[in-house]
């Protein structure tokens, strides 16, 4: 068992508000541009599918490169990994600011999403393994948890401080700020404390897949993803063509993202002596309610109603689901990086095939046939993960450990 370093007599806690930090920042850089995105489809003219694919360009990062990051985790150190992430992450902030094109906005938020993939899987790996007295599920929730506040500011700074000359000038202070953070990652974290790694085996991210509890997690998470994705395509250039401004629309996001933080942060309360398959059934077939909203009151109000409470929804989904990867992830004789690294990847996957399929769906079946298949979607994961369940895992799973 290796022994690697945390920091220089920092407490866990320590860990925990810094890479939450380093999240949270990230997840500005990803939020802000979506309120931006009427404007933005007017002034590059570009149609629905090109935004689509605007939307998921991190996704398409982080989908090939979060299990890696888990391995590189374990062979170099996970702050190694978080920071080199982190400043990536900032010089590919500062990029889209500055070439605000559409090619240039697709390159630089695919490389956004590679080193995003980083912090995601290193920084919560690397704030677990401090947790010796903590179980990992939690100490990886409360990190994740603080990253999604990132979704509350992010929308309404992207909205406030665009100007009709510079729609991206928010990526400017969001890069600059991750930027001096890193920096003072890099400066607080030297040796001194350590922390119990392994060196990763060739079996680790096979062996996971083994556990009931762990399938079910990847199925929760990208279900929950490619669902979340309407209110990034659909829903926003619904209120877009509705006469909503961006800084309106922005407003809306961080309320919705207000509701994801605090969903992720008690979703381990919701429902906690139930199986893992009820668990996630509900917390989908809530998010295929939701997205029902904006179908059922095609209005103003029925699309801002679906907006704001989507991420609810998603942020209880996200929270379970990373638990039962990462615990599903150990049980099976894996490790916390890779079940992390999963829940990076299933996010991933609902993430790019999600806005691209929307954005293809608004432009080729229109808008109310694009929400009902979005419902339906939901709804059948609901009853896959509902049914697995019912066969895998008969009797409730013990999950006291993390509750």
């Amino acid at each position: 068992m290796a022994r690697r370093p945390t920091g220089p007599g920092r407490p866990e806690g320590f860990l925990v508000a810094l890479t939450g930090g380093l999240l949270l920042v990230d997840m500005l850089g990803y939020s802000a541009l979506l309120p931006l995105l009427p404007e933005l489809r007017g002034a590059l003219g570009i149609s629905e599918i090109h935004v689509g694919v605007i939307v998921a360009s991190v996704a398409y990062g982080t989908l090939l490169f979060g299990l890696p990051m888990a391995g590189l985790a374990g062979r170099i150190g996970p702050r190694r990994v978080t920071l080199a992430g982190a400043g990536l992450t900032a010089i590919a902030l500062l990029f889209t600011w500055t070439l605000p094109s559409y090619g240039w906005i697709v390159a630089a938020r695919v490389v956004h999403g590679i080193a995003s993939s980083a912090m995601w899987v290193a920084g919560p790996t690397w704030a677990a393994a401090a947790h010796k007295g903590l179980h990992n599920a939690r100490a990886t929730t409360r990190v994740t948890a603080i990253g999604m506040l990132g979704t509350i500011a992010g929308p309404a700074l992207g909205g406030w401080a665009a100007t009709p000359d510079d729609l991206l000038r928010s990526f400017l202070f969001i890069g600059i700020a991750l930027a001096l953070l890193t920096l003072v990652g890099v400066a607080t974290t030297r040796a001194v404390g350590t922390v119990d790694t392994r060196a990763p085996r060739l079996d680790d991210a096979v062996v996971a897949w083994r556990s009931p509890l762990f399938v079910i997690g990847a199925i929760v998470v990208m279900a929950a993803s490619v669902t979340t994705a309407a209110e990034s395509v659909v829903l926003v250039l619904g209120l877009g063509d509705r006469g909503q401004s961006e800084r309106v629309i922005g407003l809306l996001f961080s309320l919705g993202g207000l509701g994801l933080a605090v969903g992720q942060s008690v979703s381990y309360r919701v429902l906690p002596r139930r199986r893992a398959s009820h668990r996630g059934a509900t917390m989908l077939a809530l998010l295929a309610g939701v997205v029902a909203i904006a179908l059922v009151v095609p209005t103003v109000t029925g699309f801002a109603l679906s907006l704001v409470l989507l991420p609810v929804g998603g942020g209880l989904a996200y929270g379970v689901s990373l638990a039962f990867l990462t615990d599903g992830a150990e049980r099976a004789g894996s490790t916390v990086a890779v079940g992390v690294a999963y829940w990076s990847i299933m996010w991933a996957i609902g993430a790019s095939v999600g806005p691209t399929l929307y954005g293809w769906g608004l432009e080729a079946v229109g808008e109310a046939s694009t929400l009902a298949g979005a419902t339906v979607a939901a709804t059948l994961f609901a009853a896959a993960v509902w049914l697995y369940g019912r066969v895998k895992l008969p009797l409730p799973d013990p999950q006291e450990a993390h509750e």
